[in-house]
């Protein structure tokens, strides 16, 4: 199931939206997602894998995946508006129900140590926070407030993790 610190997408809207408005809101939805788990706990987007947990992977050409990855790592790097780079994308290979292997993505984001904004399509800024498996927006402030006593960005949330890996 999905949980407050990873997420599972089959595949990215941006990848395949038909128009440069659309692709232009897919993108800061996309960048919204990895900022509202920084702005949280930290968390995990698992891209290529379906909601059944079957693996899809996120392209059936060379070229396809290249692209794909090069566009999410220059969306993230463009709208995601922080002082520094609080993800990492990671590539897994995994087998596919067909027994062939696929590429997937694993985007990780910390836990922020100030507020993470995310820069819209008018030049606005928005502030993504995960709850449970939704996003809501809250204010930068209130966000900075709650991370008073935060020194450094981490990824402490890993061990929760690994420890309910451990347990189911």
């Amino acid at each position: 199931i999905e949980h407050e610190l990873w997420d599972f997408k089959e595949t990215l809207t941006m990848w395949h939206a038909e128009n440069a408005d659309g692709r232009a809101r897919a993108k800061v939805t996309t960048a919204e997602d990895i900022a509202a788990f920084a702005n949280a706990d930290g968390g995990c987007l698992l891209v290529g894998i379906r909601d059944d947990k079957t693996i899809a992977g996120i392209g059936d050409t060379e070229r396809d995946r290249e692209n794909r990855v090069k566009t999410l790592t220059d969306t993230l790097t463009e709208l995601i508006q922080y002082p520094r780079q609080i993800w990492k994308v990671h590539q897994l290979l995994a087998n596919g129900a067909d027994g062939k292997e696929k590429l997937c993505l694993v985007v990780i984001a910390a836990r922020a140590c100030e507020p993470a904004g995310v820069k819209g399509a008018n030049g606005s800024y928005t502030y993504p926070v995960r709850h449970g498996t939704g996003i809501a927006r809250e204010d930068p402030e209130k966000l900075r407030d709650a991370r008073i006593h935060d020194k450094n960005d981490n990824f402490d949330f890993l061990e929760r993790l690994r420890q309910f890996v451990r347990d189911n």
